[in-house]
Order: structure tokens, then C-alpha cells, then sequence
């Protein structure tokens, strides 16, 4: 995967894809999260003093939801992403300990909410060219600068976010499956893109 797709390395390390729906039984997969896309592989043993990985599966930060926590041991979390055929696929991933699920949501998370922030300023800024938002964000908001100061104070909240919120994903999705929540009315929920994503066969 070219690195323009994939953007630079925010973590990687060892991660638990439990089983369960699609997923018969678990297995261990070494995850490697970048900006753009998370990967998820199995080592391999090629000999010594060598490591390799073979590629499992994929899927591309812009369209991933998160559900920080999962289940009373606090060790796992669930990623989601809306298929093809409008169902939602999800993976449930076990941390080693609860530090490491932190480390690991707050990450995504952070992820997530600054892909929110630049869809935002990119549609904002669709608007203006177009000529069509410039009187409605003058009647709202007073002034243009004002409408623009919220979008950096937007920015400087998703630190706070990304460790307040328990689900983060796309309102087209209709929120986490495992937490059943509007995220239209949940303050943890923001918008993204959705397109096609590939089968999930971790």
C-alpha cells in the first residue's frame, strides 16, 4: 500500500481480533494504525533474525467508527464500518491490558475527530466558493471570522473529545452497533464520508 495512501505511522503493536459473527474463533493479528488506514496482519517466521507479515485486511480511517470500550473486562473495543450491502462489519479487538485499549482508542479517536474537523473546514470552505453560505453564516453568526473561530475552537477540543467520548462514527451509520445510540444525539458522534470498503476477512 503506497505510503500517500496509507499517510505516516501513528502505532502499531499486538492485538486480539476475538471471535464471534463471522469470525469463528480468535486470533492474534499485528495491527499497524496510520492517518489514513489501519492494517491488520499475521507475522510470519521466515528465518532467523528476520520478521515478515502477511497482509490480512484493511480498512481506511475516513470510514471507521469506534467503540472505545466493550464488555466489563475493559480490554476490548470495536471498530465498524458500513459494507457494501448497508450492514455494518464490525471487529471487536482485545487489548493486553487496559493502558494498552486506552492508548489504542485514544489514537483512533483522535483520528477520527480531526478527519471530522477537516471535512468541516473543506465543506466550509465548498460553500464560500460557491457563493451560497457567505449571507447564511452572516445572518447566524454576526460575521464570517466568527463562523471561522468555531472551527479552530473545534480543533482545539479534540483532545478532550477523543478521551471524553465513548463511541465515535458516522451519523449515516446510525451510530456503534454494540452501543445502539443515535449519534446524532450523542456528543461523542461525528460525521464522515462513506464508500466502499473491503471484505473483512481477519
Amino acid at each position: 500500500i503506497p505510503v500517500a495512501e496509507r499517510g505516516e505511522l501513528v502505532r502499531q503493536g499486538e492485538l486480539t481480533v476475538c471471535g464471534g459473527g463471522r469470525r469463528k474463533r480468535a486470533g492474534v493479528r499485528n495491527v499497524f494504525l496510520y492517518q489514513h488506514m489501519v492494517i491488520f496482519t499475521k507475522q510470519k517466521s521466515p528465518g532467523p533474525g528476520r520478521t515478515a507479515y502477511s497482509y490480512k485486511h484493511s480498512v481506511k480511517t475516513s470510514e471507521m467508527g469506534l467503540t472505545q470500550s466493550v464488555g466489563e473486562d475493559g480490554l476490548k473495543f470495536e471498530v465498524w464500518v458500513r459494507t457494501a450491502l448497508k450492514t455494518k462489519d464490525c471487529i471487536t479487538l482485545q487489548a493486553q491490558d487496559r493502558e494498552g485499549r486506552q492508548a489504542w482508542t485514544h489514537d483512533i479517536a483522535h483520528l477520527l475527530w480531526t478527519h471530522a474537523i477537516n471535512n468541516t473546514e473543506l465543506c466550509l470552505k465548498e460553500s464560500l466558493c460557491m457563493g451560497i453560505s457567505s449571507k447564511l453564516l452572516l445572518d447566524a453568526s454576526g460575521t464570517q471570522g466568527s463562523e471561522l473561530d468555531s472551527i479552530y475552537s473545534l480543533n482545539d477540543r479534540v483532545h478532550s473529545s477523543c478521551s471524553d467520548s465513548s463511541s465515535v462514527g458516522s451519523q449515516k451509520e446510525g451510530g456503534s452497533p454494540a452501543s445502539g445510540r443515535d449519534p446524532r444525539r450523542s456528543s461523542g458522534s461525528t460525521s464522515y464520508s462513506q464508500s466502499q470498503s473491503p471484505s473483512t476477512a481477519v
